[in-house]
């Protein structure tokens, strides 16, 4: 099977959210990131479908990847409705941000650890780029 996550913004309630095209992390604030597990079929020309794990132990993390290993960020997901396991968030201080678009997602189920890597996933606002 494989994976992937979809990003998503004005996470109200299970039915009631938006895709986003990144998880949009901004500098010198907490940022909350909300996304969706999704499987992907290879055979299906339709939308992915959420996935919703059977296993009665589930951990999801996601690691923002970083050329320098020291600003590597590792964070645990929290689910955010106990009707949904398809849906997550991520708390970032306001002292962690990304230093890559890339994210990589590790999902442990009944023990058994699946890895996958999204590209382009994160879009991240500085405060200050400086000038010329």
């Amino acid at each position: 099977m494989y994976f992937s996550i979809k990003p998503l913004d004005n996470v109200i309630s299970v039915n009631n959210w938006n895709y986003s095209a990144y998880l949009f992390a901004f500098e010198g604030q907490p940022n909350t990131l909300y996304f969706q597990i999704v499987k992907l079929d290879k055979n299906s020309t339709v939308q992915p479908m959420r996935y919703l794990s059977q296993a009665s132990v589930l951990a999801v993390s996601l690691i923002f990847p970083a050329l320098n290993s020291v600003d590597q960020i590792e964070v645990l997901a929290t689910q955010c409705f106990v009707d949904d396991k398809s849906i997550w968030k991520v708390a970032l201080s306001s002292t962690q941000l990304p230093k890559s678009g890339a994210v990589q997602v590790k999902i442990v189920e009944d023990g058994i650890e699946s890895n996958f890597i999204v590209k382009n996933a994160v879009s991240t606002e500085l405060l200050n780029i400086g000038s010329c």
